[in-house]
């Protein structure tokens, strides 16, 4: 279950329980939380999300980044999920959005003459860097997808995640600088070999390179 802010919209509200999110309304922007909150009953772990528009942001990157650092203690996640696009223009920047459901035409719902995209890039970076996740997606609609498939992620027992596990090996940690070792380990975890440090030396001695 995820506690949604009373300040949060009832459309909003309605898209995810729409996608099968079970919603329970909570002050929490006035205990100092986040707009969205929940606790992952698979590991015990807090996230929350705070919900803005682009626009909201734009030149009051102080008083949102204060807005952060209040609610940051409050969950073992924090994120940052921001609704419609920032883009630079010749001079300045402009904020845009999709002009409606399904549609592949965005239109600039503001522009930002004294404003930098760079800086807003960096800003963006910065969160990142302390540990705050960003995702900046087009509508709300898309704010409630992310939200359910981020949501949803969480709540998975961690060997039921599928990502990457084709192409990820678990790395090891080797005593030898051997190279042919090496090599040979390695081929080993790709091609499900079972060859482990004692066996490739034992091999590397017997055979010589394998480079």
């Amino acid at each position: 279950m995820i506690l949604l802010d009373t300040f949060e919209s009832l459309e909003f509200e309605d898209l995810l329980t729409y996608l099968g999110v079970q919603v329970e309304r909570y002050p929490l922007n006035e205990k100092g939380m986040a707009d969205l909150w929940w606790r992952s009953p698979t590991t015990g772990l807090s996230y929350q999300w705070e919900h803005k528009q682009v626009t909201e942001i734009i030149n009051n990157y102080e008083h949102v980044e204060g807005q952060l650092k209040k609610q940051y203690p409050n969950a073992d996640s924090s994120g940052l999920i921001i609704r419609c696009v920032a883009d630079s223009l010749y001079s300045g920047l402009g904020a845009f959005n999709r002009q409606s459901l399904g549609s592949k035409y965005f239109r600039m719902n503001r522009r930002y003459d004294n404003a930098s995209y760079y800086t807003y890039r960096t800003w963006l970076d910065g969160l990142d860097a302390v540990g705050i996740r960003v995702v900046e997606v087009p509508s709300l609609e898309a704010v409630a997808y992310t939200i359910a498939a981020i949501y949803r992620g969480t709540i998975k027992q961690p060997d039921e995640r599928k990502t990457f596990k084709r192409y990820l090996r678990t790395k090891i940690e080797l005593q030898t600088e051997n190279p042919d070792i090496k090599a040979l380990m390695a081929l080993s975890l790709v091609y499900g070999l079972g060859i482990g440090e004692v066996r490739a030396t034992a091999l590397v001695e017997r055979f010589g390179t394998f480079l």
